[in-house]
């Protein structure tokens, strides 16, 4: 004979008929949950990124942008005006002012100079930094008058010359000077 099995009844617990009855309501606070996250973990922060100067900022790059037009603009007219420029006035101003530091030259019108005013160079010393080239020298056999001479010589010549120190031992019979010089860097 066959048996009848009796069936539980389900009971629903409170969790189960509050799932149920209000299952709308947990979508609309899940989906608000999401949007809200949303927007302050990722659309806030572009948004903060597009303004005030941040890298997104469209009028802080027209700014940028309207600068590096003047720039350019300057540029430009800076280019035409060193076009117009002649051969001979940029050959005088290598000779005023040299683009490399260029010793072998130096000497050659430092002792030129020397010899002119009577001066035999016995010590030479030089140093280069920063578009300044120092140079030290020791001269003998001068009196004051060939010392002077040498001096207006530097004075008058083409190159940009600054005695810094001028020395005399042994009663004006050794001279020690400190030059300066200049190069474009």
């Amino acid at each position: 004979m066959a048996r009848i099995i009796k069936q539980e009844i389900f009971r629903p617990k409170w969790h189960h008929v509050l799932l149920v009855k209000y299952w709308w309501i947990l979508i609309i606070l899940i989906v608000l949950v999401v949007f809200s996250s949303e927007y302050f973990f990722i659309i806030k922060p572009k948004v903060d990124q597009a303004v005030n100067g941040g890298p997104f900022d469209l009028a802080s790059h027209r700014q940028v942008l309207a600068e590096q037009k003047e720039y350019l603009q300057r540029l430009e007219e800076l280019k035409i005006e060193s076009d117009n420029i002649n051969i001979a006035e940029l050959e005088k101003l290598d000779l005023v002012l040299a683009n490399t530091v260029s010793m072998p030259d130096i000497l050659k019108q430092i002792d030129a100079l020397a010899i002119q005013s009577g001066l035999e160079l016995i010590g030479f010393g030089a140093g280069y930094e920063q578009g300044v080239i120092t140079i030290s020298l020791s001269f003998k056999g001068g009196d004051y008058q060939s010392i002077k001479q040498y001096l207006a010589a530097i004075e008058k010549n083409i190159r940009i010359m600054d005695v810094e120190t001028v020395t005399m031992k042994e009663l004006g019979n050794i001279l020690s000077l400190t030059i300066k010089s200049y190069y474009l860097e």
